[in-house]
């Protein structure tokens, strides 16, 4: 099976996320004679920028959602890792599904975050925009910057694990968020 991935890859084959996903899973976990990673992988495969950037995302979300699907983790958790994974989530899924084949309650765990990560993809991929960030720049009294992306991805998060659904959620949201970080 791994032959037939080298040799698809040497001659420009293998593209689709779902191929990368199967090539990924065949390494999983990395042999432990070398620091071998996800991403030394992607470079001696000669994988596209893209691709590779795919796989470095994988490479560093698995570990917290591997922690969610065995602690059984908040809903909030799960909803902070599906806004940061994004497409990737599926792919970070199901290859938690295929390295704990044998382990049916963390299969179990698994399945059921894919079910809520398709429950949730519409408010994942088009979130509606509650708040904009000229608005809480205006609403806090303060200057453009990393912090207002900071606090639309909260907004963002928060949509997704259901804790807000108007502007009037939002706006409480943001202010207690800067309040609590402001005075840290």
């Amino acid at each position: 099976m791994k032959s037939y991935f080298f040799v698809n890859i040497k001659e420009g084959k293998v593209r689709t996320r779902g191929e990368l996903l199967k090539l990924i899973s065949l390494f999983f976990p990395p042999p432990l004679k070398k620091k071998l990673t996800f991403t030394s992988i992607a470079e001696r495969l000669k994988l596209t920028q893209k691709e590779r950037k795919i796989v470095k995302k994988i490479e560093k979300l698995y570990p917290s959602f591997q922690n969610i699907i065995i602690n059984h983790s908040s809903s909030q958790s799960s909803s902070q890792l599906f806004a940061e994974g994004k497409e990737e989530v599926v792919e970070i899924l199901l290859l938690s599904l295929i390295s704990s084949f044998d382990q049916k309650n963390l299969s179990g765990s698994i399945l059921s975050l894919l079910k809520e990560f398709f429950q949730k993809s519409p408010l994942i991929f088009h979130p509606f925009k509650l708040l904009k960030g000229e608005e809480i720049i205006k609403l806090l009294g303060v200057p453009a910057g990393p912090h207002i992306s900071y606090l639309l991805n909260k907004i963002h998060q928060a949509q997704i694990s259901g804790e807000i659904k108007t502007k009037k959620d939002a706006i409480i949201l943001i202010k207690n968020i800067w309040q609590k970080e402001s005075h840290q």
